[in-house]
């Protein structure tokens, strides 16, 4: 096998174990009932991704090579951005104006 297909079959095999379609995550506390926390909700959709909760918030989205296909500022309570991507696996970086907060997840677009 060559490092390409061992790599290739590493990342499916992960895209099969753990899918991502939806997730949230508390930015801004250790507690979700402190005072203060974000749930931030990311779900995938075919080739979009939506992003709530996340005003004022700036998101990257990269491909497994570490290179940045998209990155914007979040202006609405509700994002969607379509990706015009191949299918596979990228990971999505949301975080806030001062870098003090952010979340890190991995997407698969179907």
């Amino acid at each position: 096998m060559t490092f390409k297909s061992i790599i290739t079959s590493f990342f499916l095999l992960m895209a099969l174990t753990f899918p991502v379609s939806a997730d949230s995550a508390m930015i801004g506390s250790s507690s979700p009932s402190e005072q203060g926390a974000i749930a931030i909700r990311c779900l995938v959709s075919g080739q979009s991704v939506r992003i709530q909760n996340a005003s004022g918030f700036k998101v990257k989205i990269y491909n497994v090579t570490g290179v940045c296909i998209w990155s914007g500022h979040i202006d609405s309570e509700d994002k969607l951005v379509s990706l015009n991507q191949p299918k596979g696996i990228y990971i999505l970086k949301v975080y806030s104006q001062d870098d003090k907060d952010k979340i890190v997840r991995k997407i698969s677009l179907r």
